[in-house]
């Protein structure tokens, strides 16, 4: 017997899927999703089996791909904060360019299925401001130095 009737016939379950799950709202078999706040867990676990069935699965950007965001990002950052003079003026481009980022990764997401870092790249960006703001400095200090020899020189 098959589930208590009469077994069906096996071209019936030929590539078929079978997602068994409580209904039964003591059992606590629910999960919380953007269409409900309470969706049972065989819904999800079904939609999930459908979507890979129907090759709708997100797919992870190769790491050469991601490798190149990061560098791009660093050394944009680094070049930005180099050439504008006023960190002001460095903060209001970084920031539009993180936020292009952010609707790049969603717009990869949305049509190629492609998914991107999110929090990684924009670190790496962070870091190449820092490391860009320490390079000016740093020039600054020496250019103040060499002033500094040239008046004692003159005096």
């Amino acid at each position: 017997a098959f589930f208590g009737g009469p077994k069906p016939d096996a071209e019936l379950l030929r590539r078929k899927v079978l997602v068994v799950g409580a209904a039964a709202s003591g059992l606590h078999d629910y999960y919380h999703t953007a269409v409900s706040p309470r969706q049972l867990g065989a819904d999800v676990q079904a939609t999930a089996i459908d979507a890979m069935l129907e090759g709708q699965v997100l797919r992870r950007v190769p790491a050469w791909q991601r490798s190149l965001v990061l560098l791009i990002g660093f050394f944009l950052m680094f070049a930005l904060r180099v050439y504008f003079r006023t960190f002001g003026h460095t903060i209001l481009y970084a920031s539009a360019i993180m936020v292009l980022y952010f609707w790049f990764v969603l717009y990869g997401i949305a049509v190629n299925r492609a998914v991107f870092d999110l929090a990684v790249p924009e670190t790496f960006m962070l870091m190449g401001l820092l490391a860009g703001t320490m390079w000016c400095s740093s020039r600054r200090d020496r250019q103040l130095q060499n002033l500094e020899q040239t008046m004692a020189q003159l005096v």
